[in-house]
């Protein structure tokens, strides 16, 4: 039995609901232990605890998976070891990548089916068909930080007007979540190594999508190529001071 856990991304629907009641059913007749989110981003702002719960999890199907590993990052994990992508791949390909075998027909899939597809708390599939607000009235809009690429160069630390973000030794965060507005992506469009993901938007790479033909830019967080670069740079100016006859 595995234990599969699904974001049915009410707050902005990108995955199809029913994606979510297809595949929901099929994991749960074949014995796999499921859970489901109503909003992936929502969770990792505001129930870190509960996401980070789900790290031991084996398999996520959400968005893209530059994303969700963003968004595990952020709350201090790492993501499971598979990510299924049902914002762009079909359920058959997302089931087949499950083990699930063939899926029958969406409209064979009936409201009796999605409702014994029940996640492990009160969410069922039927919930994650329909639309929903969220009972906090925020709207999960923020950006995600891709660790893999971000160069901590503090750009956005010092474009964003909302106070979003902070700096610290430790590099760049996204600390004030609730300050973003809303389906403004403006910082993410700056970013000079693509490293600010906004999973709600449909602008390739922003969204998570991988960036096509670009390779990874150094890392500087510590112990990465820029710090030993500065290092060096230190010594020299050191070394060039001690030698100045003045």
């Amino acid at each position: 039995m595995a234990k599969i856990f699904f974001c049915a991304c009410r707050e902005y629907g990108h995955i199809p609901a029913e994606t979510t009641t297809q595949l929901v059913s099929a994991a749960r007749a074949a014995g796999h232990d499921i859970e489901i989110l109503d909003d992936l981003c929502h969770s990792a702002a505001k129930e870190p605890a509960r996401l980070a719960s789900l790290a031991t999890a084996d398999a996520v199907v959400a968005c893209h998976p530059r994303a969700v590993r963003g968004l595990f990052a952020r709350c201090g994990c790492t993501a499971p070891p598979q990510l299924l992508n049902a914002r762009c791949d079909t359920p058959q390909t997302i089931a087949t990548a499950l083990g699930l075998g063939e899926l029958p027909a969406a409209s064979s899939v009936g409201e009796a089916s999605a409702a014994e597809a029940s996640a492990t708390d009160t969410t069922t599939a039927d919930d994650a068909s329909s639309a929903a607000t969220p009972a906090d009235d925020w709207i999960a809009w923020y950006p995600v930080l891709d660790y893999e690429r971000c160069v901590n160069c503090g750009k956005c630390v010092d474009f964003c007007m909302f106070g979003v973000y902070t700096r610290d030794a430790r590099g760049v965060h996204v600390t004030q979540p609730d300050a973003c507005k809303t389906n403004c992506p403006a910082c993410a469009r700056m970013c000079p190594a693509r490293a600010i993901m906004f999973p709600k938007i449909q602008e390739e790479p922003i969204n998570g999508a991988e960036p096509i033909g670009e390779t990874k830019p150094a890392a500087a967080r510590p112990g990465g190529l820029m710090d030993t670069l500065r290092a060096r740079n230190a010594v020299k100016k050191r070394l060039f001071k001690d030698d100045d006859p003045s």
